[in-house]
C-alpha cells in the first residue's frame, strides 16, 4: 500500500478534463506527494488528483484538508501502480467514504 511523505512538495502535473469533444489532459501546478497531486482551481476549490490517471478524487475548501484525506487514502490501495482508478470494487467504496466524510467536515464547518 502507499505511504505518503510528511511533506509536500510544489509541482506539476497533469489533471484529466473533459469537453465536448471527448476527453483531454490538462498541466497545472499545485502540491505533489507521491502519487497525489492538489490544485486549487478557484479562489476556494482544492482538488485531490490522482497522478496516475489524472483522475479527480474530492474537492475541498482547504488544502489542510484535502493533504488530510489524501494522506488518510493514500494506504487503501497501490496508487503507484493503478492505471485506472477501481471505483466498482469494495475496497473503492471505503476509500470514496472516507473522501465524503471529510467534504461533509467541511459542510460543517470543520475546514
Amino acid at each position: 500500500m502507499t505511504e505518503l511523505d510528511s511533506t509536500w512538495s510544489k509541482g506539476a502535473f497533469e489533471i484529466a478534463q473533459y469537453n465536448k469533444r471527448g476527453p483531454m489532459n490538462m498541466r497545472v501546478q499545485g502540491w505533489v506527494n507521491g502519487p497525489f497531486g492538489i490544485d486549487q482551481r478557484s479562489y476556494r476549490t482544492w482538488v485531490i488528483t490522482h497522478i496516475v490517471t489524472g483522475y479527480s478524487l474530492g474537492v475541498y475548501k482547504s488544502l489542510r484538508v484535502a493533504k488530510t484525506c489524501a494522506s488518510l487514502i493514500a494506504p487503501r490501495h497501490k496508487w503507484e501502480s493503478m492505471r485506472t482508478v477501481p471505483t466498482g470494487s469494495p475496497r473503492w467504496k471505503e476509500t470514496s467514504e472516507i473522501i465524503h466524510h471529510w467534504q461533509d467536515h467541511e459542510k460543517d464547518g470543520w475546514s
